[in-house]
């Protein structure tokens, strides 16, 4: 309270309020009550609380009347037995002096959100993937909890449950399909792709790689697999984000830019922005995904039949040529013209974060969203199916200056997670 004391004592204004949250914890009833940290653990494991609260009570008293008169002390706890104590021994010092008031609770959607956005923030997991992880027991007891009259600590502790139960026995069903990031790098080979992948030990979920094209399927690990520097608190939100997006990266070589950016074959553009398109389900049936790598790799073959275009030759010499911002506006607007989507000013929830085309909106994890406590409600209520896409044309040797590209993007998508 130093810094407080030497304001309140230096400050002429007629009123001053000070906020004090977690009032009770130790650090705050110690300092107040005067006491060593040696002399206030003795108290407490002696179980003399009240003694320490009559220390308190004598103090803010004393307080008032001295270096804080004309100050409103604001004390926030979420023990309310404590803040009980605490106004008796007040009372009993002066009495009148302390007003004890219970705030009400939020409407359920903005309990959530507050919920939502302190467990995005503190947290290596999302709040979605936490209720994701919960059976339906957990999911009806985080809807109950959150639609009821129940407080924040209940409502933290039905989160935490969820998560738990991952460790007792697997969600039933299969795994639950993430939002979906979309990386497409324009002019940069699948070998150069590949080499990339295997330098950062990262594991595709599924794969289908060629001389033109390659599509790489990450559901897990890929955030935290990026070369940043240490500091900071990327490892975290690494977790974070790939806890609730998958990462889909389609490299377009030069002829495969060429031949989307230009369009010399209306068909061919149209079915390499089909693989642009395509969002993965974890649900598709095997023989749908071998029909999928089978189109690709007959779109290669075609592609093959390119390569020593003089138009396409041309394009990869102007293309590398390019100051990267005229390389953007070479690509950007051809292929979200052909994606139906204008490029994106920002998300709708969040106007900070631009991807460069939205296929389909984000939306906050709701479980207050479902209609009711049923399973089959909560899963519908809780749904991923947002789809962006971010283009680079990252030509550098050895694709250096990626890992810092990516980590920028992990960052402002871990900042949509704990603002939302």
């Amino acid at each position: 309270m130093k810094k407080e004391r030497d304001f309140a004592t230096g400050n002429a204004q007629a009123m001053r309020i000070f906020l004090l949250d977690d009032a009770q914890k130790d650090p705050f009833v110690r300092e107040w009550a005067d006491l060593t940290q040696g002399e206030y653990s003795r108290l407490k494991a002696d179980g003399h609380r009240s003694t320490v609260l009559e220390s308190v009570a004598e103090r803010i008293v004393e307080d008032c009347r001295g270096d804080f008169r004309r100050a409103l002390f604001v004390l926030l706890s979420n023990d309310p037995a404590y803040l009980d104590d605490l106004k008796t021994q007040l009372d009993r010092s002066h009495e009148g002096l302390a007003k004890r008031v219970e705030l009400p609770l939020p409407v359920p959607s903005v309990k959530e959100e507050i919920v939502r956005t302190n467990t995005n923030l503190l947290n290596p997991r999302s709040y979605w993937f936490c209720l994701d992880q919960g059976g339906p027991e957990e999911k009806k007891d985080a809807y109950s909890t959150l639609m009821g009259d129940r407080g924040f600590i209940d409502s933290f502790q039905a989160i935490s449950r969820a998560l738990a139960a991952q460790h007792r026995a697997k969600r039933t069903g299969r795994p639950a399909n993430k939002n979906l990031l979309t990386l497409v790098t324009l002019g940069t080979t699948p070998a150069d792709v590949e080499s990339f992948i295997a330098d950062h030990e990262l594991e595709p979920d599924d794969s289908s790689s060629d001389t033109h094209t390659g599509v790489w399927w990450f559901r897990n690990r890929w955030a935290s697999a990026l070369n940043l520097p240490p500091g900071g608190d990327h490892s975290r939100r690494a977790s974070l984000v790939e806890s609730e997006f998958s990462l889909r990266w389609v490299a377009l070589d030069m002829v495969a830019t060429w031949a989307l950016c230009e369009a010399p074959d209306e068909n061919l553009a149209s079915k390499l922005i089909e693989i642009v398109r395509l969002a993965p389900s974890i649900g598709a049936p095997k023989a749908a995904k071998e029909k999928g790598k089978d189109a690709l790799s007959t779109l290669n073959e075609v592609l093959k039949g390119f390569a020593a275009d003089a138009r396409a030759t041309g394009f990869a010499e102007r293309f590398t040529r390019m100051a990267p911002q005229q390389r953007s506006q070479a690509y950007e607007s051809p292929i979200a013209d052909r994606l139906g989507r204008p490029l994106s000013k920002s998300l709708r929830v969040s106007g900070s974060l631009k991807p460069d085309v939205i296929l389909e909106e984000y939306e906050p994890c709701a479980v207050t969203k479902a209609t009711s406590p049923e399973n089959k409600a909560i899963e519908l209520a809780i749904k991923r199916g947002c789809h962006v896409i971010e283009m680079t044309a990252h030509l550098q040797a050895d694709m250096r200056g990626l890992d810092k590209y990516l980590g920028d993007k992990v960052r402002v998508y871990a900042e949509l997670l704990e603002s939302v």
